[in-house]
């Protein structure tokens, strides 16, 4: 049974563009068309208002009671602060049936709260944020978990001492109909400066905390791939705290004239560069799952990952793309290097975007939603 009222408590919908926004915009939207009688309240911490009230436009279009606050325009430092007292003040007024914490570091609040006011509450655990040190009795009193992986799961269960039976698999889903197969842009590989070279593309947070994305490991490898691969790029897209010192090593690794940092790219511009690229590599060692993993075989590009973390589950254990040790530099290269030098079939594109769409369409997100949701209270 659903409940009556639900809170949610999100990190940001629009705010950002990254998996974890994109995955909150499809579980809103999803948990709206099953239980439209529910009245939902959306409390984002760094959305603005104008966000917010688009994203709720959006959302009543489904179902009439739902109601988005946004509380972005808070100064950084002040934030999380007036964020965790406005949450806690709407739970204290609303007295909701239940309030999902879309980030783990709202858990403690709301472990806080279950224990004042009895308001059950339950969790979504994407990544890095879900497992290591960390306080355990917020995770371990969730009536209920849902993680992007079975990966994610195990590592809650081994680091956070969570009962396994209050953790139900919810994979990533992604925008099938935003990134398609297509032609590489003409206009993007002018910009970047590829158009005569095949492309390596990885998509990912360029923070010194994620380290484990592994963009160094294939900037380490560029210079044994182009002794074999001579027109090979690598196309780097992301903003974050760690972009100097990658751009330094690709200097001193001597392959600075065959890296492209792109920055931030626009989303409306993804699907785009994508398509420009030859091969999506992303040989990481701490995801969760990966969704651009999802979006690059959309849009009919092979890809490489690392059979260490969650991306075994985004590529459905090798049926969707290459896995290799990402500690492993020669299988790196070697997989790079088959990788670029295969020339693909026609119907070869088609058939990678619609093995994507078989396994992770959002009709078998919403499908799995509505399962795990039967008990969830």
């Amino acid at each position: 049974m659903a409940p009556q009222r639900l809170h949610i408590w999100c990190p940001d919908l629009l705010a950002a563009t990254g998996g974890i926004q994109c995955y909150l915009r499809f579980l809103s939207q999803s948990l709206i068309t099953l239980f439209p009688e529910t009245a939902y309240t959306l409390l984002s911490k760094n959305d603005s208002p104008a966000a917010a009230a688009q994203f709720q436009q959006e959302l009543r279009a489904i179902a009439p009671q739902v109601e988005v606050v946004g509380l972005g325009p808070v100064a950084p430092r002040w934030r999380t602060l007036v964020f965790a007292q406005a949450i806690a003040r709407r739970a204290v007024l609303d007295r909701p049936d239940a309030i999902l914490c879309a980030h783990g570091n709202f858990a403690p609040l709301a472990w806080k709260l279950h224990q004042v006011l009895g308001i059950p509450y339950g969790l979504t655990a994407y990544g890095v944020e879900a497992w290591g040190e960390g306080p355990t009795q917020p995770w371990q009193r969730a009536r209920w978990i849902w993680t992007i992986s079975t990966y994610t799961g195990d590592r809650l269960v081994a680091d956070r001492g969570v009962d396994p039976s209050r953790i139900a698999l919810l994979p990533c889903t992604f925008a099938a109909e935003r990134f398609a197969v297509g032609p590489k842009p003409q206009d993007l590989a002018q910009r970047y400066g590829v158009a005569a070279g095949r492309v390596l593309l990885t998509v990912a947070r360029l923070a010194a905390s994620e380290r484990y994305k592994g963009v160094d490991r294939v900037l380490r490898v560029l210079p044994q791939l182009l002794q074999r691969v001579p027109d090979a790029y690598y196309l780097v897209a992301g903003k974050g705290d760690d972009l100097p010192r990658l751009q330094a090593l690709a200097a001193e690794l001597g392959v600075g004239d065959r890296v492209r940092f792109a920055g931030f790219v626009p989303d409306a511009e993804l699907p785009d560069l994508y398509r420009l690229c030859d091969v999506f590599v992303m040989p990481s060692t701490g995801e969760g799952f990966g969704i651009v993993f999802l979006e690059a075989l959309a849009c009919g590009k092979p890809v490489i990952g690392g059979n260490r973390d969650g991306t075994t589950e985004a590529l459905a254990n090798g049926r969707l793309g290459t896995l290799i040790d990402p500690e492993d530099p020669a299988a790196l290269l070697q997989s790079l290097v088959d990788a670029l030098q295969t020339a693909d079939l026609p119907e070869a594109p088609h058939q990678r975007r619609q093995r994507a769409i078989e396994t992770f369409a959002p009709d078998r997100f919403q499908q799995r939603l509505a399962e795990i949701c039967q008990n969830w209270l």
